[in-house]
């Protein structure tokens, strides 16, 4: 049977291949919409991610001023402040004894937090040792402990 013996089959294959070249237009378009929509979120992401670092710098700064303003006060009065296991404050009369924990501070928020930024091989850049968590991975654990209970 040719094309001729059906009668309206070639107009017929003319609409739908004209149809078929439409949906394939809408669907580039969609694409090519689809593709923008994709970037501009990521640059949008990116954004909020820089934002989010940003504020957590404020926070840890904020946070670490505080700290240090406490220790200056506890210092004049004749000690520094730490916290006990239950969350009170005790002022120590030993400088020492406080620099351990400032350390582990810094760790959490700079290593563990920010992909080893001190570390380089088992050494902390900042300090020139051994990272504290070289052997012992649970040397952050009270750090830990004491931001999960807000202290």
């Amino acid at each position: 049977m040719s094309s001729g013996e059906v009668p309206g089959l070639v107009s017929e294959h003319h609409a739908l291949v004209a149809e078929y070249g439409r949906a394939q237009v809408r669907c580039s378009q969609m694409l090519l919409s689809q593709a923008g929509e994709i970037t501009r979120l990521e640059a949008q992401l990116m954004q909020l991610q820089d934002q989010l670092m940003q504020l957590r710098i404020a926070v840890f700064l904020r946070d670490t001023a505080h700290e240090w303003n406490s220790a200056r006060r506890a210092h004049h009065l004749g000690g520094y402040p730490a916290k006990q296991a239950n969350g009170d404050v005790v002022v120590q009369e030993d400088a020492q004894v406080a620099w351990p924990e400032a350390d582990l501070v810094i760790c959490q928020v700079g290593c563990v937090s920010h992909g080893n930024y001190w570390r380089e091989g088992d050494n902390c850049s900042r300090t020139s040792r051994q990272c504290v968590l070289v052997g012992d991975e649970h040397a952050l654990d009270g750090v830990r402990s004491s931001v999960k209970q807000g202290h």
